[in-house]
């Protein structure tokens, strides 16, 4: 099997938009972990990339920063969180009624177990903190 590797050299404009994409992604992808901390601690249940999915459709609507960034990306996202928290799932043991995950981001969830909001409260709740670029 023969193997084509390719290299790419941005000029300027294109590595700026290169990396408004990463960063878009980023901040999609830390908020979305969050959201599922805060449902799994509240419900005990993992959401669905369905649900992250929406999410991020919400996400787009409500940010100009991350409208500019492929919903196919935001997608694609969505699983990773997925696949993410369930590899975390098998490998740690849930501990006092906390779930953490660990993500470059500093944001700190508390749960109480006795409610349950649903995806869109949680989604609410991030994006009236704001999502900007850091």
């Amino acid at each position: 099997m023969k193997t084509i590797r390719f290299r790419i050299e941005p000029n300027a404009s294109q590595r700026e938009a290169i990396d408004q994409m990463i960063d878009a992604n980023r901040l999609v992808y830390n908020n979305m972990v969050t959201a599922c901390k805060i449902q799994y601690n509240r419900d005990g249940k993992v959401s669905s990339v369905f649900d992250l999915n929406r999410m991020g459709t919400r996400m787009r609507r409500n940010s100009p920063y991350v409208a500019e960034a492929y919903s196919l990306t935001l997608n694609e996202t969505s699983k990773r969180v997925v696949q993410a928290f369930k590899k975390t799932l098998g490998d740690h043991k849930k501990e006092t009624g906390m779930f953490f995950v660990e993500t470059k981001s500093r944001c700190a969830v508390t749960a109480s177990p006795d409610t349950s909001p649903s995806i869109s409260l949680i989604l609410s709740r991030i994006l009236r903190q704001g999502i900007t670029r850091s």
